[in-house]
């Protein structure tokens, strides 16, 4: 019986020195791996520690929002319309819900459009004031590009507008032709400024709704007048 209880306690001091050093070299594993256990509230390791690398990489399971004060600078969509230059057209332009003849005799309908901008555009035809806004928007998007083909200078998005807006009463033509450009693309400013007030005749007719459109464009073009 003594013999039996001997032997018991000799297995199980061999065991526990066993588990003890396996103990051991698991934990030597471990420091050999990620270094000695620390605590990492500790603030004299923390300020070591973070001399040497970010707390992320410290903690490498905890996600950090990162938070700025710095404000957010949203980039100015190229393809986006002036509001100002929607309802400048629209006043000057009127709205028409049925196909008309226009002062040269072109069919035209809503805010001015012709078959260049509606394809198969006829008397007869109708649009909605909805519909009519739409097209108008494209339309601008048109001209801007007109604009911008022919102006070789940097201008101001109120110049932009208000060469778009004159552009889309002349026709692209007349627009790319004039001296208005020509004095722009030479930094005449203030001479190009006049050239949209000679531009107030149909025929050898002055109209006085060009008239008030040509110095609405002006003060815009000079930056004068946010609106129409």
């Amino acid at each position: 019986m003594r013999i039996i209880i001997v032997v018991y306690l000799v297995f199980t001091c061999f065991l526990a020195f066993s588990r003890e050093e396996n103990l051991e070299r698991e934990e030597a594993r471990l420091i050999n791996i990620y270094g000695p256990p620390v605590d990492i509230l500790d603030p004299f390791y923390m300020k070591e520690k973070m001399e040497d690398e970010p707390l992320l990489e410290i903690c490498p399971k905890i996600q950090v929002p990162i938070q700025t004060t710095k404000p957010i600078q949203l980039e100015k969509k190229k393809d986006s319309v002036s509001q100002r230059l929607i309802a400048h057209i629209e006043k000057f332009e009127g709205f028409k819900s049925k196909a008309y003849y226009d002062l040269d005799g072109g069919v035209a309908i809503g805010y001015g459009f012709r078959k260049s901008d509606i394809p198969g555009l006829t008397m007869g035809d109708t649009i909605t004031r909805e519909g009519a806004h739409k097209v108008l928007i494209k339309v601008i998007k048109k001209y801007r590009k007109v604009v911008d083909e022919v102006i070789e200078i940097p201008i101001k998005d109120h110049q932009r507008d208000a060469l778009i807006s004159f552009s889309y009463n002349v026709g692209p033509n007349a627009f790319k032709r004039s001296t208005l450009v020509k004095k722009i693309n030479k930094k005449d400013i203030a001479g190009a400024s006049i050239e949209f007030l000679r531009w107030c005749h149909v025929g050898d007719k002055e109209m006085p709704g060009l008239i008030k459109r040509r110095k609405a464009e002006k003060k815009m073009f000079l930056g004068e007048s946010e609106k129409a």
